[in-house]
């Protein structure tokens, strides 16, 4: 089965943080979704429901306790946003390719999102102290 960092234009990112044991894309806290005329790209900006095992020397010396992702979308052909009209959505991302595009199919708290593109990618990840983790 495939998992959805199979996906990914590159996964070092995500491995040099989480080595092989991949975090799940349940659950997570939805923080911003950023719609770019460059690419097209879109942007979603979530926090991950699983820390890392083994998380950066500055990680632990911070006492950070939540892991940030940045997933991007880039060479977007197609998306729709239903439902953001609140200000806090934990919601369930599931990925597959058809063809040639990935599906990213975001669902949760009210929020339904679909992109179709060609390329995906994590952009950035960090963490942070998070005093009201979702658990």
């Amino acid at each position: 089965m495939l998992h959805w960092t199979d996906l990914l234009v590159d996964k070092r990112k995500l491995m040099a943080i989480y080595g092989v044991n991949f975090p799940s894309l349940d659950k997570v806290n939805v923080h911003e979704i950023i719609f770019h005329r460059d690419g097209p790209t879109v942007t979603f900006r979530v926090d991950l429901l699983e820390y890392p095992s083994s998380p950066p020397k500055k990680w632990i010396e911070n006492e950070f306790n939540t892991a940030q992702i940045r997933l991007s979308c880039s060479d977007v052909k197609y998306s729709s946003l239903h439902g953001w009209n609140h200000t806090s959505f934990v919601a369930s991302i599931g990925l597959n390719r058809d063809g040639d595009l990935i599906t990213l199919a975001l669902n949760g708290d009210g929020l339904s999102v679909c992109i179709k593109s060609s390329f995906l990618d994590v952009s950035s990840i960090s963490a942070y102290i998070n005093t009201r983790p979702i658990r």
